[in-house]
């Protein structure tokens, strides 16, 4: 079966098609974030490297990437801006714009971070500015999915989360919620909608 699961994944058909459709989608229904929301947000986002995770309840995307959380961005906090892997590709984005998309947000830092290593931490993501998205789950430099972005930026493994999260796909994969759960993960602040 999953020899099967991973044939459709790589299928060209599965990369070209169905994968762009599943980030297309995006339920108009689903209500959102307001500006003292995004405020209250801004107001938790105190250091660099912080880790924003999103989820727009009601979307595919939502429903096809297990647990709370289907998406996670880093927190520039001198450029007031959030680092992130989208279907475009590496992108940065106002908290504002993060936030909004979403109808679950949380805030979290990571125990281990000195300034220092949250410095390098940022310095690190900008590596892979424009490598592209990667739909096939690859766990590879190649081309990054979100959470595979702060996985590895985090060059000495700081963050201690499991690689073991394998959601079916028979490989090596790090999913928003891998992160989200790691074992010296605070959470600051959860917001729903």
């Amino acid at each position: 079966m999953k020899s099967l699961i991973n044939k459709f994944l790589y299928s060209r058909f599965y990369q070209r098609y169905i994968f762009p459709f599943i980030l297309w989608m995006e339920n108009p229904f689903v209500e959102t974030f307001n500006a003292k929301d995004v405020l209250q947000v801004r107001s938790a986002l105190t250091q660099d490297g912080m880790l924003i995770f999103g989820n727009k309840k009601g979307t595919l995307m939502g429903l096809c990437v297990p647990g709370e959380y289907s998406h996670v961005g880093v927190y520039d906090r001198r450029l007031g801006l959030i680092y992130e892997m989208v279907s475009s590709g590496f992108q940065t984005t106002t908290v504002a714009s993060f936030v909004t998309r979403y109808s679950s947000v949380a805030v979290t830092r990571c125990s281990g971070f000195t300034s220092a290593y949250a410095f390098k931490f940022i310095r690190n993501i900008m590596v892979y500015k424009g490598v592209p998205y990667d739909s096939a789950f690859n766990f590879s430099v190649e081309s990054l999915y979100c959470s595979e972005l702060v996985y590895r930026a985090d060059v000495n493994h700081v963050i201690k989360c499991s690689t073991e999260d394998l959601l079916g796909l028979g490989k090596k994969y790090i999913s928003p919620m891998g992160i989200f759960n790691a074992a010296n993960m605070l959470l600051v602040l959860k917001v729903d909608k």
